[in-house]
């Protein structure tokens, strides 16, 4: 027997994950404020800037560097930490932060787990 799906909508698996689409940090002026007036963490795979924000969310920026290596590497990278930011976001962590990731020499031999547990260990740190 055939199992037939409703496709009239994103499955529930699929609808339970967060998406990143809404808090992502694009303006270079938001970028410039949160390493002017933010704090960091300073970790091996990456560099955390965070500030808070007044918006009852968190927002995430990535930046990778031509340091890190050619476009498909650094694209690669990217989407890597955002989706390390997006499964940290299904536990329910919002704090009210801009946070702003910096990929650092040598994050491409990190493996996932790795970085997963680096950013989760420092999310757990920013003052409440």
């Amino acid at each position: 027997m055939l199992d037939v799906k409703n496709n009239n909508g994103p499955s529930s698996s699929r609808a339970s994950r967060k998406s990143l689409k809404n808090n992502i940090l694009t303006r270079k002026t938001d970028f410039q404020k949160a390493y002017a007036q933010g704090r960091r963490f300073f970790t091996d795979p990456f560099v955390m800037h965070y500030m808070p924000n007044a918006l009852g969310h968190d927002r995430f920026g990535f930046t990778v560097s031509k340091r890190i290596g050619n476009a498909v590497l650094r694209n690669r990278v990217r989407r890597i930490l955002k989706e390390v930011v997006r499964n940290s976001l299904v536990s329910g962590s919002s704090q009210n932060y801009d946070i702003i990731l910096i990929a650092r020499r040598g994050i491409e031999q990190t493996v996932y787990s790795e970085l997963a547990e680096t950013y989760r260990k420092y999310l757990r740190r920013l003052p409440r």
